[in-house]
This record gives C-alpha cells, sequence and structure tokens, in this order.
C-alpha cells in the first residue's frame, strides 16, 4: 500500500514522519520525500490517525486514487515547466497523456474535480508565480518573461498576469518595489 503526503517540501521532513510511524505502531517499507510505502495495507483509521498526527507540521496523507493522480499531475507539471527541453518541444497535453498513458481529458476531469481547477488554468497559476520572481527579482523584461516562459505572445502574458493578480505586471513591479523601498526606509 502507498500513500502520499501533500505539502512535505524538505527531506529534513522524514523525521517527523517517521517519529509518528514508530509512535502509531505502522511498518514501512520506503519512506521518500512525497510517499511512504507501507509493508502491509493499513487500515483506513490508522491513517486517519497519521493524518491528524501530521497536521500540525503542515503534512497531509493522500491515500485515494484521485488524490495521488492529483499531486502525481502537479509533480508532472513542475517536471515540465522546469525541463526547457521538454517545455519547448512538447505541447502539456501531450505530455501530461504520455506520462501517464491516459488520455488528458480524462485526467483534466479528475483534476478538475479534485481541485476545482483545470490542469490549464493550475499550468498558467504556476507560469505566473515563475513570471512574478522572473519580474521582481531578476529585473526581466516582459518581452523576456513572455518568451522564457513560452506565452503565445506579449498580450497573453499581460493578460493572464492580470487575472491573477489584478495588476499589469509593469504595475506589479512598480506597487513591489515601493513596498521594498518602504521596508528599507523603516530599517534605517
Amino acid at each position: 500500500m502507498r500513500v502520499n503526503i501533500k505539502n512535505m517540501v524538505c527531506p529534513v521532513y522524514l523525521y517527523f514522519v517517521k517519529k509518528e510511524l514508530a509512535r502509531l505502531g505502522i511498518s514501512y517499507k520506503t519512506l521518500l520525500k512525497d510517499e511512504i510505502e507501507m509493508s502491509e495495507n493499513v487500515s483506513e483509521a490508522k491513517l486517519n490517525q497519521l493524518n491528524i498526527a501530521l497536521l500540525p507540521f503542515g503534512f497531509e496523507i493522500q491515500y485515494d486514487e484521485r488524490s495521488i493522480i492529483v499531486l502525481k499531475i502537479k509533480a508532472a507539471i513542475n517536471n515540465y515547466l522546469s525541463s526547457s527541453e521538454v517545455y519547448m518541444k512538447m505541447d502539456l497535453r501531450r505530455y501530461i497523456s504520455q506520462k501517464f498513458n491516459n488520455p488528458y481529458f480524462n485526467l483534466d476531469s479528475i483534476f478538475l474535480e479534485e481541485t476545482g481547477i483545470t490542469i490549464e488554468k493550475f499550468l498558467t497559476s504556476k507560469k505566473i508565480e515563475h513570471a512574478i520572481k522572473l519580474l521582481i527579482h531578476y529585473n526581466l523584461t516582459i518581452t523576456e518573461i513572455f518568451y522564457q516562459l513560452n506565452f503565445e505572445n506579449e498580450e497573453e502574458l499581460i493578460s493572464q498576469f492580470k487575472s491573477f493578480t489584478g495588476l499589469t505586471p509593469n504595475l506589479y513591479k512598480l506597487v513591489n518595489y515601493d513596498k521594498q523601498n518602504v521596508k528599507a526606509t523603516a530599517l534605517v
């Protein structure tokens, strides 16, 4: 039996997971950053106890098939975005379909039912998060960002950015620049 651990971002936290598994008497074969392979089937009651024990650390146990699919799709999208070679050569629908050996429509339906947004919308939100970093921390232009993040054109980037943040990229940058100056002035 495998379960996934949602929000586990750092392997250092495995210590806390191991401690709770031992406390609850749950044996496991492998414990990875985001997955536990149990030695045997564990009752739903035990899994709920584990889930409650891990919530204070910000973790959540995902053990139903649909939740696990969503977590794996999110991980695949992060890999897709971080691999410029794949990202520039293959569209998302084909990438996801091939990765899961399942029609995109089926996977998108599951994702939408579980998260309330489509896979495309999730991808766009990740791209906008990245655009914000590039805009604020690396001071890239709109043209450089749209090219790097593979948007169709600058207008699409600006439109998507505004729909997610409520501001155009230039206004967002200006507002955040002013916030940074206020913080720096307050420290002096």
